[in-house]
């Protein structure tokens, strides 16, 4: 992950916030779902900073901060990402 900043829990990536590169723009995070649960697609087909559509395959997901307004979001998608990079595979 050159030029980006990658965080770990237990070994396990989950996210990864750009410093000289990025995934989509530089205003974009991304972050890694290990288990999509039924509640957290039904969350991720919602959410509009969000790339659509969703491949079903993504491996990563970009979420885009157009403003300070999407910083919290950004957290809650980065805190699911954590929780499931703790225990990655069910």
């Amino acid at each position: 992950m050159f030029g980006m900043t990658a965080f770990y829990s237990k070994g396990v990536i989950f996210a990864a916030l750009p410093r000289t590169r990025s995934f989509n723009t530089p205003r974009s995070v991304a972050f890694k779902l290990y288990n999509k649960t039924p509640k957290l697609r039904k969350l991720l087909e919602r959410d509009q900073r969000l790339p659509h559509p969703l491949r079903e395959d993504a491996h990563w997901i970009t979420f885009e901060l157009n403003d300070e307004k999407d910083l919290k979001g950004a957290l809650q998608w980065l805190s699911r990402a954590y929780q499931g990079a703790k225990t990655p595979y069910p």
